[in-house]
């Protein structure tokens, strides 16, 4: 009977011991399943942060260029009036010469 409950004790032991190496194993799968999962997301999440980076700068020098040319357009039309008045006062100081 002793043989019996020391044999019993020593499979139990057994198999205690082979269900704690199981269960650590698992978790070590999970962890590992969890940190590659963890990476996957913050290289996915960095990636997106780049290219809304990249997307922004870009429209932000689409915006720049735009308002260059509206600015040389702006300066063009005000280049135009002040010799078109430079023009007119030019008539207007001769007429006036001639007047006199």
């Amino acid at each position: 009977m002793e043989r019996q409950a020391s044999d019993n004790y020593a499979a139990i032991k057994l198999q205690a011991s082979e269900n704690k190496c199981s269960i650590e194993l698992e978790a070590y799968k999970n962890k590992d399943m969890i940190l590659r999962q963890e990476f996957e997301h913050y290289a996915a999440s960095k990636l997106q942060a780049a290219e809304y980076k990249c997307s922004i700068e870009l429209q932000a020098y689409k915006n720049k260029q735009e308002l260059a040319a509206q600015l040389a357009e702006c300066c063009c039309e005000l280049k135009e009036k002040i010799v078109c008045r430079d023009d007119r006062t030019d008539e207007l100081i001769q007429n006036i010469e001639d007047t006199r």
